[in-house]
């Protein structure tokens, strides 16, 4: 059974995110305002995927307004997620390369010594781009010309943050691979997640928290959600098959909200906002559920599912007092308040090979929701629902080539990845 209420900076275990959950609420509450760029997965931190400081390159999707190219770069990878961007500076997601975020140009490739390295996740602070690899390492590059500032072998699982001058990630220590993980955990520990304080110039860790998976233990309670949401002074994450909560004061579990319907959680990205909780469940091909939970005592606000839903619904995206969730080719707005709809609108994918509809994770910005299906870029007015088809891609020379994820909007710029002929690519869309 998993160890519980272990004081700060010792193990800690029962909660077995709660490390993941400290780590992405390092930056404060999503109550707050977000960065003014968008430094990590859902601009804020409680991903809510809505930039209030972007103008966006779309003004009246009721009007004629169409975008086009800004720039567009090939580059060595990049993954099914948007990038990063900060001081002036975009970063894809999956990639080592940092490009000038006006002109695509400038760029640089950050290395590691070590053959098919695949980055899991970037985080871009004050100048410095902090990633994690498959190989087990934490780096930090320098964002304007790719320098490496240093490397750690910590087993990340998690993208760094940053808290009071500090970076902090979940880590992994193994029995059999780590010196010393006897003496610190006890002869009955299977593998510890510990929460790692890093100095952000030098690297050097030291473990704030662990938790710890002993023998006999269910394998699938540690398993977490990579993204957790910020919201109310507590955490919000995922488990293999419920939905927890942790004060971030105190370091205790503030409520665990648990149904029927969840099941393989772990995947799925809670979204922190206005005092709730918000979260989607697709278990083994049954209807899925929206969920709203209250975020301070855990009890459900309302719930949303319908039968056309069957295929599974978007991790959702929260803006002002709207929810915006996908399924298929249907963008839907609900009230955040209620649950109750307030439209939705079809957004239809190109004519050809099957697709799966919209990707998750659309984007808010100055009145306007941008969301992707495979070749297209939709923006659609957040009060009436009116969409117009903004861009489609049409490059003869990658036929191919999709896009991957929503966008990122930063200022008047729509940044999107795309991929396809053993290509990536990033695409910066500006108005016409």
């Amino acid at each position: 059974m998993m160890d519980r209420n272990v004081p700060r900076r010792q193990v800690l275990a029962g909660t077995g995110s709660l490390s993941a959950a400290i780590i992405s609420g390092c930056f404060g509450s999503p109550d707050t305002e977000p960065a003014a760029e968008w430094p990590s997965y859902g601009n804020d931190f409680g991903s809510s995927g809505h930039n209030p400081d972007a103008t966006g390159p779309v003004s009246d999707p009721d009007g004629d307004t169409t975008l086009e190219v800004a720039w567009q770069r090939t580059i060595d990878h990049t993954g099914n997620r948007a990038p990063v961007v900060g001081d002036g500076s975009v970063v894809p997601n999956g990639a080592l390369n940092a490009l000038d975020a006006s002109t695509g140009e400038g760029d640089w490739t950050g290395e590691f010594e070590t053959p098919n390295f695949a980055v899991f996740g970037t985080v871009l602070i004050d100048g410095t781009a902090y990633v994690h690899a498959n190989d087990g390492r934490l780096a930090a590059f320098d964002a304007a010309d790719g320098e490496e500032r240093w490397t750690k072998r910590l087993q990340p699982r998690t993208a760094p943050v940053v808290r009071e001058g500090h970076l902090y990630v979940r880590g992994r220590s193994h029995l059999v691979t780590d010196d010393g993980f006897e003496s610190k955990y006890g002869s009955d520990a299977v593998e510890a997640f510990p929460l790692y304080e890093i100095d952000p110039e030098s690297g050097d860790s030291e473990v704030v928290q662990a938790y710890v998976r002993r023998d006999g233990d269910d394998p699938s309670a540690a398993r977490f959600s990579n993204e957790v949401a910020a919201v109310g002074g507590a955490v919000a994450f995922h488990t293999g098959t419920d939905l927890r909560a942790v004060d971030l004061d105190t370091g205790d579990e503030r409520w665990v909200f648990e149904r029927d319907s969840f099941g393989e959680m772990d995947g799925r990205i809670p979204v922190g906002a206005n005092g709730t909780v918000y979260t989607a469940t697709n278990p083994d091909g049954e209807t899925p559920v929206l969920y709203a939970v209250d975020a301070a005592s855990g009890e459900m606000r309302w719930e949303f599912s319908r039968e056309r839903f069957e295929s599974g619904v978007g991790d959702p995206t929260v803006a002002d007092d709207a929810v915006y969730a996908t399924h298929r080719e249907e963008l839907v707005a609900l009230d955040a308040d209620s649950g109750d709809v307030q439209w939705s609108v079809e957004l239809p994918s190109l004519p050809r090979a099957p697709s799966d509809g919209l990707h998750p994770k659309p984007v808010v910005a100055d009145g306007v929701v941008y969301a992707t299906t495979d070749r297209r870029l939709w923006a659609v007015d957040v009060e009436s629902g009116s969409r117009a088809l903004a861009y489609e891609l049409a490059d003869p020379d990658y036929p191919t080539r999709d896009f991957l994820s929503g966008p990122t909007v930063v200022d008047d710029l729509a940044y999107v990845p795309a991929g396809g002929d053993d290509t990536a690519a990033l695409y910066a869309f500006k108005a016409a």
